[in-house]
């Protein structure tokens, strides 16, 4: 009888361990499996091209307004600009945007009052030169 709870509790803390693994580390010291929309990691590959994930973000019907919070990865040498992210054309879903964190994050407000296809741009500096910026999507379900 000992030898199986024995078995038992390895195996559960073998399964448990491979399952921290494949996990990824999210906003907030906390642990996430799968990206959150809500806090995007930006990043930079070879010096030039931003990239986010996810990419597009979505935004699933009845989840109410949401604070966007961009983040470049801590102790990065990129920074957002005031115009960091911009939203296409006059429209108030995605509003009070704004840099934090000396620049290593950007937040907007997505009201999510109507859904809707939302464009933006993300613009990087590395110092003061501005890197080519990226156009992906905001997706507000219905």
């Amino acid at each position: 009888m000992r030898t199986r709870t024995l078995i038992a509790a390895l195996s559960t803390l073998l399964l448990a361990s491979c399952a921290h693994h494949y996990q990824h580390h999210g906003p907030g010291g906390r642990y996430a499996a799968v990206p959150n929309p809500a806090y995007p990691q930006v990043s930079v590959v070879g010096g030039r091209q931003i990239v986010v994930s996810p990419e597009p973000l979505v935004f699933l019907r009845g989840g109410g307004e949401v604070v966007i919070t961009w983040q470049l990865p801590r102790g990065s040498t990129y920074r957002f600009p005031e115009n960091g992210i911009v939203v296409e054309g006059k429209q108030d879903e995605i509003v009070r945007c704004g840099v934090r964190s000396e620049g290593l994050e950007f937040s907007c407000l997505n009201r999510h009052t109507r859904a809707g296809k939302y464009k933006y741009t993300i613009r990087v500096l590395d110092g003061s030169r501005p890197l080519e910026p990226l156009d992906p999507t905001i997706y507000n379900d219905d």
